[in-house]
């Protein structure tokens, strides 16, 4: 299998969303991702809190 990340002509995204539980009624409460561009350059991240609306 070939090193995708040593490949230029290619970006991978890895997305990550975090729970409040595993439960029914949870609701996501972080996205995050990170962003490989190349392999000479360093991965970019970025993460969110997301707030829930009140019942």
């Amino acid at each position: 299998m070939k090193n995708l990340l040593n490949r230029t002509d290619r970006r991978i995204a890895i997305l990550d969303v975090e729970a409040s539980a595993l439960e029914r009624g949870s609701y996501p409460i972080e996205v995050g991702v990170a962003l490989v561009c190349r392999p000479s350059e360093p991965i970019g991240v970025e993460a969110k809190l997301i707030r829930p609306t009140a019942d």
